[in-house]
């Protein structure tokens, strides 16, 4: 069973129905979001098709099946997209965000990573590694010694390990409710699938290791973006990801 669904004007798809009850779970399709499947005449709600049947409609064919060279994509609605104002329009093509709303985006989500951050390893600082927090209280002009230097090596191992999680937790918390962390909604973008679908979790971590591999290449992995067709970073390269303007 193949759905599709509009967003924002846009219309994505087709996806699987385990794919669509994904998206429902994750909140990326609420009940005022339209979807349509073969069968139905037009778009509905989410809320309109459950109202029918909880259990979702059961799988109909229709009455003359489309020639076998039709792409899939045709066979969608006839039927464009509403948006808000009542009036239709069909799918766009993605736009992608340059290299300097990239990067404006970038320094929001940055600051405010790094607020959080800074408070997380306070505390495990504190309870875990008050050796390491008293010697570095000392200011950058103490020489540490030899075992000290080891203390130090382990508190900072354990700062990398918590930036690393907080960081896919920052990412998973906004992609999957928003499609976008902070700064990109603030600069209106959004991340996405190449073929414009939403992020999986599983991609959404991945993304972010990819993120870590890049931040080694000294920013190399990053100033790709200015030069590249599609405005792919290193990251983005390997995880098949955009960054799109909303629409």
């Amino acid at each position: 069973m193949q759905w599709y669904y509009a967003i924002g004007g846009e219309r994505f798809g087709p996806v699987t129905h385990s794919e669509l009850e994904r998206l429902v779970q994750a909140g990326t399709i609420v009940a005022d979001t339209l979807i349509w499947r073969q069968g139905m005449n037009e778009w509905q709600t989410l809320a309109a098709v459950r109202a029918v049947n909880p259990a979702w409609i059961a799988e109909r064919r229709i009455a003359t099946p489309p020639a076998l060279e039709t792409p899939e994509a045709d066979i969608a609605p006839h039927l464009s997209v509403p948006d808000l104002t009542g009036h239709t329009s069909e799918p766009e093509a993605l736009v992608y965000a340059g290299f300097w709303p990239r990067f404006g985006a970038y320094l929001v989500d940055f600051f405010l990573w790094w607020m959080v951050w800074q408070i997380f390893v306070g505390i495990v600082g504190t309870v875990y590694f008050p050796a390491a927090m008293a010697i570095a209280a000392h200011g950058p002009g103490y020489q540490p010694k030899q075992d000290e230097l080891m203390v130090l090596v382990r508190f900072l191992g354990a700062a990398c390990v918590i930036g690393l999680v907080w960081s896919i937790i920052y990412d998973a918390i906004f992609l999957i409710r928003f499609g976008a962390t902070p700064g990109k909604l603030f600069f209106g973008l959004r991340v996405v699938q190449a073929d414009g679908h939403p992020l999986s979790f599983m991609r959404i971590v991945a993304r972010c290791m990819a993120k870590a591999l890049t931040g080694l290449t000294l920013g190399i992995g990053f100033l790709v973006i200015a030069f590249d067709e599609h405005k792919r970073g290193l990251h983005d390269f390997i995880c098949n990801s955009r960054v799109v303007k909303k629409r």
